[in-house]
């Protein structure tokens, strides 16, 4: 009898509690709530291009706390401003609306403005200017390329929200520098981490020589994937291949420190160790003393294998 008597004393008590408080409109003794502070919303660059100004009407309901909620559009101006527009309106802090003193729920509707500025733009540097035209054509490595102009901030306005866009706007297309430069990022951040790897896989694949080199390094000292020597020698030979002086020293490293190397791994090992130095990336003591001591028949193959490596 007890046990049936307290579940039904806990169930009332859980039905009352999640019942919504009621929502008033505006009108007698019911007081309309008052905006304290605004956030202003931010234009998308799709509707800055396309020079699109107006306003987005909305209706909400500020809470007995002060907030927006149940927010909806009822006239939209499209161009992804509806979004940007609620996102901003969800940031207010309003005064709450109240009945007889105290703090109620209320319908209210607002506008949200779109003002493009009045003076003229900013000349750009032709450089920017054609980056700008490559992103408008959806051209990966422009819109990359821009990306970076865009976190610099030395030719063009700094903007990191922007170039973020950019950058996940061209890894969404296959670019594999981008790709590389996001999935590097949420390792980082630790967000995703799985999504990450593929990523940085895939850009490598892709050529992109940084994820090779990336690659490399951690299958080499096992950090976040297990060690793997001759799959950390394979990425290294991939972006010592497309002309990474670090790559090149770093896969002479690894072939000369193999054990049970080959002589003609030996040999290949000198000739990347050489092909570096002539990019000013000096070999080790050890490898520059093993190539001191060559013979002159070995020191020829080393050459020749330069020689090929250069060619490619």
């Amino acid at each position: 009898m007890w046990a049936r008597w307290a579940a039904a004393v806990l169930a009332f008590a859980m039905g009352v509690s999640g019942q919504r408080k009621p929502v008033y409109r505006v009108g007698g003794d019911v007081v309309p709530p008052k905006v304290l502070n605004k956030v202003e919303p931010v234009y998308t660059p799709e509707a800055q291009d396309a020079r699109v100004q107006g306003t987005v009407l909305l209706s909400i309901v500020v809470s007995e706390e002060g907030r927006a909620e149940e927010i909806r559009v009822i006239k939209p101006l499209g161009s992804g401003l509806d979004e940007r527009a609620a996102a901003a309106v969800e940031q207010w802090a309003f005064q709450p609306g109240a009945k007889r003193g105290n703090p109620v729920r209320v319908f209210a509707t607002v506008e949200v403005n779109f003002r493009l500025s009045t003076a003229p733009p900013a000349r750009q540097p032709a450089e920017i200017a054609w980056l700008m035209e490559l992103a408008r054509r959806q051209d990966p490595a422009g819109m990359f390329a821009l990306a970076r102009e865009y976190g610099a901030g030395k030719k063009i306005a700094r903007d990191e929200k922007r170039a973020d866009e950019l950058i996940r706007a061209a890894a969404n297309l296959k670019h594999g520098p981008a790709m590389f430069e996001l999935g590097s990022r949420q390792l980082m951040t630790r967000q995703g981490e799985e999504t990450a790897w593929k990523l940085i896989h895939e850009a490598a694949d892709l050529g992109s020589a940084h994820a090779q080199q990336f690659l490399g390094d951690r299958y080499s000292t096992g950090i976040g994937v297990s060690e793997d020597s001759e799959r950390s020698r394979q990425y290294y030979r991939r972006c010592a291949s497309s002309g990474l002086a670090s790559c090149q020293y770093q896969l002479a490293e690894s072939l000369f420190a193999k054990d049970g190397a080959t002589k003609a791994e030996k040999l290949q090992a000198f000739a990347w160790a050489l092909l570096a130095q002539t990019k000013g990336t000096e070999p080790s003591n050890e490898i520059a003393e093993a190539i001191r001591v060559l013979s002159a028949e070995d020191r020829s193959a080393v050459d020749q294998i330069q020689r090929r490596l250069e060619s490619k």
